[in-house]
């Protein structure tokens, strides 16, 4: 039986959207339990990114602005609607991302060096302390990361997502949970339907920051909470 061609569609999207590889797709392909040869795997990859120029564009452009950044400290350098800053007096050296609506990322102890790559090369690349994009630290402390294209596209990405529910999560009142891109309310059973409409209407108008954003909401009404 062959693999459906939905489920490797599924697994390119979720795996290869920031930068991922043949590792990248592999590892997620294990998780739904699909086996292709890593000739495949490349193949798949080199066709989704052919697919999505965009996508290859924005990971060079936060590399290359970022990099800039720490070259010329103290000055703005701007990749589309992401803005660098590297301010060498700010705890240790902080590389500073700033997104629409003034939210920023911070990169403590950020400095340039040699690093080596996974296939044996050595390139010039931003690390930092993993604080900002893999909070969790050993005995030993905060460890050190490398920066590259894709891991500040996923970070811009997931910190503006972010940005968007603490958005909507201020304006609306009898919430008792969010999850992920969902936010729960607890209301009397004959308010839930206007609840609901109220609910989409404030997730799917942006904030004056993300002017023209597309967003859609689709809100369920149930007597527990579970999947719509």
């Amino acid at each position: 039986m062959g693999i459906d061609s939905r489920q490797i569609g599924k697994v390119a999207e979720l795996a290869l959207g920031y930068q991922g590889g043949v590792g990248a797709f592999q590892s997620m392909a294990r998780n739904y339990g699909i086996k292709v040869p890593d000739s495949e795997a490349q193949s798949i990859v080199d066709r989704w990114r052919a697919a999505n120029p965009w996508a290859v564009r924005f990971w060079a452009e936060l590399d290359i602005a970022s990099k800039q950044a720490m070259s010329y400290p103290g000055s703005w350098c701007e990749a589309g609607m992401v803005g660098y800053y590297f301010a060498s007096d700010l705890m240790g050296g902080t590389l500073l991302c700033k997104l629409p609506g003034e939210h920023m990322i911070q990169y403590p102890q950020a400095r340039m060096e040699e690093v080596e790559t996974p296939w044996g090369e050595q390139k010039l690349a931003i690390t930092a302390l993993k604080a900002s994009f893999k909070p969790k630290a050993d005995a030993k402390g905060w460890p050190r990361g490398t920066l590259y294209g894709g891991l500040l596209g996923e970070n811009a990405t997931q910190a503006f997502a972010a940005c968007l529910l603490r958005n909507s999560l201020r304006q609306l009142d009898d919430v008792v949970a969010d999850i992920h891109d969902e936010i729960v309310l607890e209301v009397p059973y004959d308010e839930s339907d206007s609840a609901a409409e109220n609910l989409q209407a404030i997730m799917e108008s942006p904030p004056t920051w993300a002017r023209g954003l597309p967003l859609t909401a689709e809100p369920s009404v149930m007597r527990r909470y579970g999947k719509g």
